[in-house]
């Protein structure tokens, strides 16, 4: 029961703060659906996976890629401190890509709203 208490706890934030923040470096909700076993999140797809399995195929980012990837995550970042929201848990396995390489911040299970 803790458990369930817990997942459910989980995604309600990430529902509330994905229903509520937009932005082109956010990844878009587009639906949620639950079954008897499992909760499931329907999101815009992310062909280019994360950034952490990005870095890794590529080792050390030229300086000016470096800058394009960063200047997206904060834009991405203003944008949710605007909204009052603190992802919590940023890290390159968070953050996806689409097929053209642009950021996507993902994962707001443990953010915060105020």
């Amino acid at each position: 029961m803790v458990k369930e208490q817990n997942m459910q706890k989980f995604l309600n934030q990430e529902f509330a703060v994905l229903n509520r923040v937009r932005h082109r470096n956010i990844v878009e909700f587009i639906g949620f659906e639950r079954s008897k076993n499992a909760y499931y999140f329907i999101f815009e797809l992310c062909e280019g996976g994360n950034f952490q399995e990005y870095l890794r195929a590529r080792g050390a980012l030229p300086e000016f890629e470096a800058q394009k990837f960063f200047k997206q995550i904060a834009d991405a970042m203003i944008t949710l401190n605007r909204e009052d929201v603190i992802h919590r848990d940023l890290k390159p396995a968070n953050i996806l890509l689409t097929a053209d390489n642009m950021i996507k911040l993902a994962d707001f299970g443990l953010a915060r709203q105020f």
